[in-house]
C-alpha cells in the first residue's frame, strides 16, 4: 500500500521517521561533538545527545536500556582518552541482547 502514496507524502514520513531517531554523539573534543551534532541536526534529528569519553556513553546506554528509550544511532570517536570507541563498542556488545530491543539489528549492532 505505501507504494501507492505520493511520492510528497512518501517524503514526509521519512521526515517523521528521521526526527524520531534518537542519536548519542561520543568525542572528547566538544567542537567536534558539536560539528557532529549539527550535521545530524541538519539531516532532521531532533534528539541528540552527547558523552566526552566512553565511560559517560556507556551509563547514557545503560540508562537508555533501562527506560526503554533506546538510542537508534551512536557515533564514537575512535581514539578517546581512557578508552578507546573500539572499547565502547565492546561494552555494549557485553550488555548481551540489549533488554528488549528485539535484535543486535534494531540496536545498531
Amino acid at each position: 500500500e505505501d507504494d501507492k502514496q505520493p511520492a510528497s507524502s512518501k517524503k514526509e514520513q521519512t521526515a517523521s521517521d528521521i526526527a524520531k531517531l534518537r542519536a548519542l554523539v561520543v568525542d572528547d573534543n566538544a567542537s567536534d561533538r558539536l560539528l557532529v551534532k549539527t550535521l545530524l541536526g541538519k539531516l532532521g534529528l531532533k534528539q541528540i545527545f552527547e558523552a566526552d569519553s566512553g565511560a559517560s556513553a556507556t551509563k547514557q546506554i545503560q540508562n537508555s536500556l533501562m527506560s526503554q528509550d533506546l538510542f537508534d544511532l551512536i557515533i564514537t570517536d575512535w581514539s578517546m582518552p581512557g578508552g578507546s570507541g573500539l572499547d565502547l563498542i565492546s561494552e555494549i556488545h557485553r550488555f548481551g541482547d540489549l533488554g528488549s530491543c528485539g535484535s543486535k539489528r534494531r540496536c545498531g549492532l
